[in-house]
């Protein structure tokens, strides 16, 4: 008798579309998180498979597999990665510690800008952040709520920023398995691809009354977030440019090769 896949959950609504009553026909153990906790535990091989940041999948991409059905994507602006700008010329940015991409997606951007920044982590508190730097930057349900909170605070999509920087859509995060647990369990990882698949099928209906119920806002709102958020295959020339402007800056040590799974 195999025990239950253990499957890194991220809370963020973004994610919704993905795992929200989703069906799988395999036992699974839950495991719930920010991205940057997801990230940890599938370093660490605490999860079997996770829905995890593309920065982080990039890092770890010699010991797992990317699933090529699905992912969390946008082209342009994301409405929940946010740049909270006190001044318009930021010296100091306080970096929320949820996240991976989005930070690094942020500071190869404003490397180029000529300036010395700082670039302090911090926990995604807005008021806190701003206290102590010029701007701050908040991903997932901490952006929007955010933004809700003090609709004052200029911000700046930092996806739109990316599409204006380089052309390109963004792939923010990645279904990935261990490559040895794939070996091992390759019917209920199959099973777990068909689940997540067949949930992006289905109407959202029931994951923008979720979303209202649990964050509030309301259905206009969020009809329009996940519409403009992309859930299909992985953007391969995407992670390709990411990786390459990464590894020039430093933030990876190599352009990795992805395995598909």
């Amino acid at each position: 008798m195999h025990s239950a896949t253990r499957f890194g959950r991220i809370t963020y609504a973004n994610a919704w579309p993905l795992l929200h009553d989703v069906r799988p026909r395999t036992p699974v153990r839950w495991i719930d998180g920010s991205p940057a906790h997801i990230n940890a535990m599938m370093r660490n091989n605490d999860v079997d498979i996770a829905i995890m940041s593309s920065h982080a999948f990039l890092e770890q991409a010699e010991h797992v597999l990317l699933v090529r059905d699905v992912s969390i994507g946008a082209v342009g602006a994301v409405h929940s990665i946010l740049l909270f700008l006190r001044v318009d010329e930021p010296r100091t940015i306080a970096l929320t510690e949820s996240s991976a991409t989005s930070t690094h997606m942020l500071r190869m951007m404003l490397a180029q800008s000529g300036h010395r920044i700082a670039y302090v982590p911090m926990r995604p508190e807005l008021e806190h952040m701003l206290e102590q730097c010029d701007a701050a930057l908040l991903i997932g349900d901490d952006a929007i709520r955010a933004k809700w909170a003090y609709p004052h605070i200029k911000t700046m999509d930092v996806g739109a920023m990316w599409q204006a920087h380089t052309g390109l859509p963004m792939t923010y995060a990645v279904v990935a398995v261990r490559a040895q647990y794939a070996t091992q369990r390759p019917d209920a990882i199959a099973a777990l691809i068909r689940a997540l698949t067949e949930r992006v099928a289905r109407p959202r209906n029931d994951v923008i009354a979720h979303a209202v119920a649990a964050i509030g806002g309301d259905v206009a709102y969020w009809t329009h977030y996940f519409a403009q958020l992309q859930y299909g295959p992985p953007d391969a020339r995407a992670l390709h440019a990411y990786a390459v402007r990464a590894t020039e800056c430093g933030f990876l040590s190599r352009v990795p090769q992805v395995h598909w799974l």
